[in-house]
């Protein structure tokens, strides 16, 4: 089976290959058209088709057509390809309510300035959501939603492959690929989980020295 053929079975476009594998479309279009390509593009397809790099190499005569039966040793990724766009999708929403909820409270309680806090409060008041501020204001909400987009930006942008085998799993490939609205998930992530610990760090010091200074 050719690489078009491959794609096509999983019925993926040229465009949607070449996100996953973290190369251009015209890159994908020559190779499919020509045939050739470096051999760290071969990799890159190979590991985004999940199949060995040997099935892209052997001559089309040699070719199984159970390519993609499990040998006894087999690569595969250790987890499914997340596309840029499903990270903002899905991140965005996960980390809305921990950056509005850090970000509001630092600048109105730290740094004097309300304007962000109250409008956040008049939004829940309008929408109704104020009826949910203890769900929405909770740890597991607010760490959980930034912890998960830090999660699934990660999964976008690493791939780790490994061969199974009797003995266990080896790691045979590790291969990292920046585009920019993942990157821009990780970071906020890391902001949004850095301010949320900064801020309850400073109120639970706040509140010992409180304490300390009452007894």
């Amino acid at each position: 089976m050719t690489i078009k053929e491959l794609r096509k079975a999983k019925a993926w476009s040229q465009a949607h290959l070449a996100d996953v594998a973290g190369v251009s479309m015209r890159t994908i279009q020559r190779l499919e058209r020509t045939g050739n390509c470096a051999d760290e593009t071969l990799l890159a397809i190979a590991a985004a088709l999940d199949i060995d790099v040997q099935f892209l190499t052997e001559r089309p005569n040699d070719l199984s057509p159970t390519i993609f039966r499990t040998p006894q040793n087999s690569t595969r990724t250790l987890w499914k390809e997340v596309s840029s766009k499903q990270v903002v999708r899905w991140g965005l929403p996960l980390l809305a309510p921990s950056l509005l909820f850090a970000l509001s409270n630092v600048l109105k309680f730290e740094l004097g300035l309300p304007w962000l806090y109250d409008a956040v409060v008049a939004i829940g008041e309008f929408t109704g959501l104020s009826r949910f501020a203890d769900v929405l204001t909770s740890p597991a909400v607010l760490l959980g939603g930034a912890f998960l987009a830090f999660v699934l930006s990660v999964m976008a942008q690493l791939r780790i492959r490994g061969e199974e085998s009797e003995k266990g799993l080896t790691i045979k490939d590790l291969r990292l690929s920046f585009d920019w609205a993942s990157s821009f998930i990780l970071v906020a992530s890391l902001v949004g989980l850095g301010m949320l610990i900064g801020y309850a760090a400073i109120e639970n010091l706040a509140e010992w020295i409180v304490q300390v200074v009452n007894s």
